[in-house]
């Protein structure tokens, strides 16, 4: 499939014993990202991980960020995963690995289609992100609110009125989950990009659990961080 990153090559399929889906963060998904870091450690424990740009993002810059556009692309990769690489491998099982954006679009992705996924990974989650961004960042959010486009993030990913008021303002809190087992939240206490209250209000309303990273920040990518993801993920 065009555009998809994998830790693996179709040879290899055979002998994984799972498949993740990594969703980067909004501005994100540069070859130096949280997942292009996390990539190596699961290779080596034969758990494979594919990713890919979001619309506006890199390789996919000329395409409009849109939630509905994620979406569709989610879905597109999902069905390649399940109905071709694993067409021969039906024990292999697919996860979903969302970093802060990403575990936002997860989120929604779950509630739109249902969880069929083997375990899934809310990390640092961008949650009512209209809170954080006006009181912190109001650079951000007056141009947006005044119907101007701004770049967002190193790589200036273009962020328009409209994807900002179906995206900031999303709390998760009237998702009706149709299985809550496998999904496992973690947030990082020295965050200053996302309001872990929002998180917090989120997990408290479903009655999940979160796994607290003392000292990390937002990236998550400190070696020990990525060593408890990877930790996560296998199952230890």
């Amino acid at each position: 499939m065009e555009g998809l990153f994998k830790n693996f090559d179709d040879k290899e399929v055979e002998s994984l014993k799972e498949i993740v889906i990594g969703l980067h963060g909004l501005g994100g998904g540069g070859n130096h990202s949280f997942l292009a870091c996390l990539s190596p450690l699961l290779k080596e424990q034969n758990i494979g991980l594919s990713w890919f740009h979001l619309p506006g993002h890199y390789s996919r810059e000329s395409e409009e960020l849109t939630i509905d556009g994620c979406f569709k692309l989610i879905r597109e990769v999902e069905s390649y995963i399940r109905n071709d690489l694993l067409k021969n491998h039906p024990n292999i099982k697919v996860s979903l690995f969302g970093a802060s954006f990403g575990a936002h679009l997860a989120i929604r992705y779950l509630e739109k289609h249902g969880n069929n996924f083997y375990k899934v990974f809310l990390v640092v989650p961008a949650l009512n992100q209209q809170v954080k961004w006006k009181k912190d960042s109001p650079e951000l959010t007056k141009p947006l609110e005044s119907g101007k486009t701004i770049p967002f993030g190193t790589f200036g990913t273009k962020v328009t009125p409209k994807f900002y008021k179906e995206f900031a303002f999303y709390d998760g809190l009237g998702v009706k989950f149709n299985r809550k087992d496998n999904i496992t939240i973690v947030c990082a206490t020295g965050d200053t990009v996302v309001d872990n209250n929002q998180t917090e209000r989120f997990a408290k309303k479903h009655g999940f659990e979160i796994i607290w990273v003392e000292g990390a920040e937002h990236g998550v990518r400190r070696e020990q961080d990525l060593e408890l993801f990877t930790k996560l993920i296998v199952g230890e």
